[in-house]
């Protein structure tokens, strides 16, 4: 991981609560992946599928710190 991220750290998950909540709601509200990344540029659709594979990997790492 690099030094320099896109959030200060003292609001960092603040944040990314916040801007993962509505990518939900965008998929929620389109009716899923495919939907969202039919409407997506060419660089976000990129990012859709791999935004849920990482919030995969958080689960998978620290799932069960919080008994998930």
């Amino acid at each position: 991981m690099g030094n320099f991220g896109v959030n200060m750290s003292y609001c960092r998950f603040e944040n990314t609560v916040k801007a993962l909540e509505e990518c939900l709601e965008d998929l929620y509200d389109k009716g899923g992946v495919e939907a969202v990344e039919e409407n997506a540029s060419q660089y976000e659709k990129g990012h859709i599928r791999g935004l849920i594979e990482l919030c995969q990997q958080v689960v998978d790492e620290y799932g069960d710190d919080i008994g998930l």
